[in-house]
């Protein structure tokens, strides 16, 4: 600032004008280190530019990359949704065949008086696909259609063991079926 004020000194302007004019130097004045801190931040900042510049290069050149990562989300939601209706379904099933169990109880039988578990399994598919394609419908009834024809349940059977043999006695000899096959075709 003195450099200022011995030019204005030297000039001959002093007073008011001199002041005025000190005033708006000042405004617009800035010192060495000052315009040396604002030019070394403007470089620092061009470098943080330029690298930021070189990052979006090297991502346009993975847009593969953006593409398979964006494909895998939608994968990883679909079978994230495809899981959810999974689990629901089977939440559906047991439902069902806690009802089923009950309207059986309902008509006085029990899974295990089914004939077997392939009957079984046969069964309670068959209700399901009843009653999941009208769920509106009463279990009972489904049970119902679905165990009312011949040979379903293990009473409707005589048991193997007991099947007469074609004398009159139930087994004969240590093999039954020896028994049975010497009848038929006459040998002993």
């Amino acid at each position: 600032m003195e450099n200022i004020e011995k030019i204005l000194s030297d000039a001959g302007i002093e007073g008011d004008k001199a002041t005025e004019i000190k005033a708006k130097v000042n405004e617009n004045y800035r010192t060495v280190a000052e315009v040396s801190q604002k030019a070394e931040k403007i470089k620092e900042l061009q470098d943080n530019l330029d690298q930021l510049g070189e990052k979006v290069k090297g991502a346009e050149g993975s847009d593969e990359t953006v593409k398979a990562l964006q494909k895998q989300i939608a994968d990883f939601q679909s079978a994230q949704e495809k899981a959810k209706a999974d689990a629901d379904a089977t939440a559906a099933r047991k439902d069902f065949e806690a009802k089923f169990d009950e309207a059986l109880k309902g008509i006085g039988r029990k899974r295990s008086d089914l004939i077997n578990p392939v009957t079984e399994r046969g069964i309670v598919d068959e209700a399901w696909k009843m009653f999941s394609a009208n769920p509106d419908i009463d279990v009972t009834s489904v049970v119902k259609t679905v165990t009312s024809g011949d040979n379903i349940f293990k009473t409707d059977q005589r048991a193997p063991h007991n099947m007469p043999t074609g004398d009159g006695s139930k087994e004969t000899g240590d093999n039954p079926m020896a028994a049975v096959v010497a009848k038929l075709f006459g040998s002993k």
